[in-house]
């Protein structure tokens, strides 16, 4: 049925405008049951020994459907066919890949479209056959790192081939061999550490016939995991920082500090899982900020972010210990040289508070000895007197201005022309005045 329309609109102001005459015309009902017609095709396309591709044409959109099965028989019934392709989309020009078939084979087919009034076309059944197998062989990938592989395989004949690759079997980046030869290398770089990529090989025979390898996959080194990182502060200069790594790397730190700007490293040696690295000497109360390196038995090195820490008040005195004394008396007798050592289990600055014994109401004097923090401490006394006996005792200060003082101890010095019996007696009478007691 044939009918006419024309539209007609008006403005707010009433200006009525009329369109021309139109007309349309319904399809019968026999119309509406008529199926597609395949106006072109179906043709196959791209024939692999593992793949083909099915393409045609119809004179109006409807889907795209593909039924197959292998086997050139056309009375065979054992093998069921299967069905693919695109069942929702509507299109004109249909094209449908086929894929995991099998080398040098032969495949029934024929295709189906149905239209948006369930009216369907189906194509006679056809026969093609797939590539023979790939004469590609021997393919290995090697050297794999974090962002590079190497790819090599063989032909039986000379060829030409090239590589296609990427993160789905649809590939998207190709590289292609510049000779025609039976051995081939390809080198693949600029790769994202920790990724599956696909590839496979395609190439043409000495006849011009294409062969192609499967798809293959290969996984590239992803940088080692840091896991369960620590600091700990084991006093105001001085901190471990331990981790463990998801695979065998051998660890170190740089770190730097943000006040002075003063940069260094520290490394632990081996390859283990786990790790600590003590820094010593830091600043009090300074702000580090850190970078753990790892390298790997590959010697793929990988570098963590930036991390910071801050270290604490040290709180903790320094130790005296191994304190000694020397005494040396002037040839003519009437001055004497003391030396006095210590050492402290960090460096601090240390101090000697002295008093003569045979004196008890003199006050003590107190001698400086370091300008710099030390750990190692020597004091030259060249003020004692002969035959006299000193108490003295030490005094040392860290950097954090923790102080400690150490116990009371006693040096005797010496007098020319006596021995040193004589000289202990006749001090410790002076002194004490036992002697005198026994008498």
């Amino acid at each position: 049925m044939t009918y006419h329309f024309q539209v007609v609109s008006a403005t707010s102001t009433g200006n009525i405008a009329t369109s021309p005459d139109h007309t349309f015309t319904t399809l019968s009902d026999s119309a509406v049951n008529i199926p597609p017609i395949l106006a072109q095709g179906p043709v196959v396309e791209d024939i692999r020994n593992d793949s083909a591709t099915i393409t045609w044409i119809t004179d109006r959109p409807s889907n795209s459907i593909v039924s197959f099965k292998r086997g050139g028989n056309l009375l065979s019934t054992l093998t069921p066919f299967q069905e693919v392709g695109n069942f929702t989309d509507s299109v004109i020009d249909h094209r449908i890949n086929l894929i995991g078939l099998q080398p040098d084979s032969l495949y029934q087919y024929r295709v189906k479209s149905v239209d948006d009034q369930g009216n369907a076309l189906e194509s006679e059944l056809k026969i093609f056959r797939t590539a023979a197998q790939a004469s590609i062989k021997n393919i290995s990938v090697t050297e794999i790192t974090f962002n590079a592989a190497l790819i090599t395989w063989e032909t039986v004949e000379p060829s030409s081939t090239e590589l296609e690759f990427g993160k789905t079997e649809v590939y998207g980046d190709s590289v292609k061999v510049g000779e025609v030869a039976r051995a081939h290398r390809i080198k693949l770089e600029n790769l994202t550490p920790g990724s599956t990529y696909h590839f496979r090989v395609r190439g043409a025979d000495s006849s011009g016939e294409p062969i192609s390898s499967p798809d293959i996959t290969f996984v590239t080194l992803g940088p080692p995991q840091i896991l369960n990182l620590l600091v700990k502060d084991i006093s105001g200069t001085e901190v471990e920082i331990s981790w463990t790594t998801d695979k065998p790397t051998q660890g170190g730190v740089e770190y730097t500090n943000t006040a002075t700007g003063k940069a260094a490293e520290q490394s632990a040696p081996g390859l283990s899982t786990d790790h600590a690295v003590r820094l010593a000497n830091l600043g009090i109360n300074n702000t580090y900020t850190y970078f753990i390196v790892l390298k790997d038995l590959a010697n793929n090195v990988t570098k963590s972010k930036q991390y910071s820490f801050v270290t604490g008040k040290d709180n903790t005195a320094p130790e005296i210990a191994q304190v000694r004394t020397d005494n040396a008396i002037s040839p003519k007798g009437d001055r004497i040289q003391t030396l006095i050592t210590w050492k402290t289990n960090e460096p601090s600055l240390g101090v000697i508070e002295y008093q003569d014994t045979s004196d008890p109401t003199a006050a003590p004097q107190i001698v400086k000895i370091d300008d710099e923090l030390n750990n190692n401490h020597v004091a030259v006394l060249t003020n004692f007197k002969p035959g006299k006996v000193y108490r003295f005792k030490i005094k040392s200060t860290d950097a954090a201005g923790n102080i400690v003082e150490s116990k009371e101890f006693t040096t005797l010095t010496p007098r020319q022309q006596e021995s040193v019996i004589d000289v202990i007696f006749k001090t410790f009478e002076n002194s004490f005045g036992f002697l005198k007691k026994l008498q």
